[in-house]
């Protein structure tokens, strides 16, 4: 990612040169590796957080407490909508709108079969009880068997959307997750996007993990990279050496565990990361 900062400069020029300096930036890491390791290992813990299953546990509760007046139901090119600002007769409050497709045993064009839901829109719905979500549009949960006979799952969201669930605000970015497993055992997760933690920001390109059986000669190492921001640091980046998607076999002599950091363009060293504990889930990687 490339981030662009513009400064404001005064319009009044001036007859006399300025001296041109040239200020050579330090590009040493000035925290200790193991530390951020365990930053990394920290927020990678979320890594399989099941925040669209707690958006639409309130999406849906919300709808079984509306009434036929609040919200107003409309009906557009894909289905039914709502729009209104208002409270239900239960105590719930809409406001903006808002739509969901339910999926039951679908089959898409590469031949899967898949069940699940996908809501859209923009505004605030609260429960009586104090949950709520902000939409902020697209999030969807989806599950099913594809066209080999593998279990997979996925779980998309807009950046924007957020929940307050048990007191808890949680507040998202755009991230996009997708799973596979299979009956002899094999498993993959990807990811690719961004998750805030307690101990900064996690932002993953292309980010694999993917054990013996699930088809990749190195199962000890993520593939792909992940950048981590901590406000005082700014940006780092590990690249891995580990399983992607233009070289899932990832087969050679530096599937070692630890992927390469960089700091400021230099590099840094390594940071080494157990990629088991991502694959550890029973019935699907987003359970609660």
């Amino acid at each position: 990612m490339i981030w662009f900062y513009w400064s404001c400069q005064s319009s009044v020029r001036s007859n006399e040169q300025e001296p041109f300096v040239i200020f050579e930036e330090e590009q040493t890491l000035d925290i200790d590796v193991n530390e951020l390791t365990s930053w990394i290992e920290q927020g990678l813990e979320d890594l399989r957080k099941p925040s669209v299953r707690s958006i639409l546990n309130i999406y849906d509760q919300a709808i079984l407490l509306s009434d036929g007046s609040c919200p107003m139901f409309f009906m557009g090119e894909y289905g039914p909508y709502w729009r209104d600002d208002c409270f239900s007769e239960q105590g719930v409050r809409f406001s903006g709108y808002g739509a969901q497709i339910l999926y039951q045993d679908f089959e898409d064009e590469s031949g899967s079969i898949l069940s699940g839901a996908h809501i859209y829109g923009f505004g605030e719905i609260e429960l009586p009880t104090g949950e709520e979500v902000v939409l902020s549009g697209s999030a969807s949960l989806i599950e099913g068997v594809n066209a080999y006979g593998q279990d997979v799952f996925s779980q998309y969201h807009d950046s924007g959307y957020a929940f307050k669930e048990e007191g808890e605000e949680e507040v998202l970015k755009q991230l996009r997750q997708y799973g596979f497993s299979t009956s002899e055992g094999g498993k993959g997760f990807y990811s690719q996007g961004v998750l805030d933690f307690a101990f900064g920001t996690l932002m993953f390109d292309d980010f694999w993990v993917v054990n013996a059986l699930g088809g990749t000669a190195c199962p000890n190492e993520y593939g792909g990279s992940l950048s981590f921001f901590k406000e005082e640091h700014g940006w780092l980046e590990v690249y891995f050496d580990g399983p992607n998607s233009e070289d899932f076999l990832a087969q050679g002599d530096r599937c070692d565990g630890c992927g390469s950091l960089f700091y400021k363009g230099k590099e840094q060293g390594e940071v080494c990361l157990d990629p088991h504990q991502a694959l550890n889930w029973e019935s699907g990687p987003f359970e609660e």
